[in-house]
C-alpha cells in the first residue's frame, strides 16, 4: 500500500522549510520536474527545470532577493495522483525595498509514493506585480 499523498507533500513541504535535503530526495522522483508559470493564461509553458538539484539551485538563487514576510497556504485538495494547494505570498525585496502580493498555485503530482511534477502558477495580481518589479517605476524617476 502507497502511502498518502497528502502526507507526502506535506512532509516535501516541511522538509523544503527546514532545508533538509536528504529528505526532500527521499519524497521526489531523482527526475522530477518544475515547472513555473508566470502566465496564468498559458499554463504548461513555462519555465521547465528538470532534477531536485537543478530546482533546489534556482529556489536558492530566488530565496537570496526576496524575504517572505507572509505565506498562507491553503489544505492540498486533490485524488488520485495530482494535487493541487493555493497559497497567498507577500514578500519583500530588500534592495529595492518593493513588496510583491499576490497568490499562486501548486500542482503537484505523486507517482508510486514520490513527487513527480511539482507545478507553480501566480495569478494575475502577483504577475503584474512582478512586472511593476522589473519595470523602472516612474515616479522614483523623476
Amino acid at each position: 500500500m502507497q502511502p498518502d499523498p497528502v502526507l507526502i507533500i506535506e512532509a516535501a513541504y516541511a522538509a523544503r522549510r527546514s532545508g533538509d535535503h536528504d529528505a526532500l530526495r527521499r519524497l521526489h522522483h531523482e527526475d522530477v520536474v518544475f515547472t513555473f508559470n508566470a502566465d496564468p493564461d498559458k499554463i504548461g509553458s513555462g519555465q521547465r527545470i528538470v532534477g531536485l538539484d537543478q530546482i533546489l539551485a534556482h529556489i536558492e538563487r530566488v530565496e537570496t532577493h526576496w524575504d517572505v514576510l507572509e505565506y498562507v497556504a491553503e489544505p492540498i485538495l486533490g485524488s488520485g495522483m495530482v494535487y493541487s494547494r493555493f497559497i497567498r505570498v507577500k514578500m519583500y525585496h530588500p534592495e529595492t525595498r518593493r513588496v510583491l502580493e499576490g497568490n499562486k498555485r501548486h500542482v503537484i503530482t505523486v507517482i508510486d509514493g514520490r513527487i513527480a511534477a511539482f507545478e507553480e502558477t501566480l495569478d494575475r495580481n502577483l504577475v503584474q506585480a512582478l512586472q511593476r518589479f522589473q519595470r523602472p517605476d516612474e515616479s522614483s524617476a523623476a
